[in-house]
């Protein structure tokens, strides 16, 4: 009786480590798009003339934060602090 216990708790174990790990593949769809060449990307986007290296209280400043704020929409990351990502 106690061999059957343990066969059943042991294959329980067992299912549930399976399931945790098929649940974890989907999740790793986000990380796969993030690369060199993604990175590369936004690196070369906000050091462009355009964001003004990004001085403090400058329109390069405002055009970083408006960046950034789109790219986590889009990302789908949900905001902080309420609704705002600031």
């Amino acid at each position: 009786m106690q061999k059957i216990i343990l066969s059943v708790c042991a294959m329980g174990l067992f299912l549930s480590i399976q399931s945790c790990k098929q649940n974890n593949n989907t999740t790793d769809d986000g990380l796969a798009s993030f690369n060199k060449d993604s990175m590369l990307v936004h690196i070369k986007m906000l050091a462009s003339d355009s964001f003004q290296g990004r001085r403090p209280f400058s329109l390069g400043e405002k055009r970083t934060i408006d960046y950034l704020q789109n790219q986590f929409k889009q990302m789908d990351i949900e905001a902080g602090n309420g609704a705002s990502y600031i």
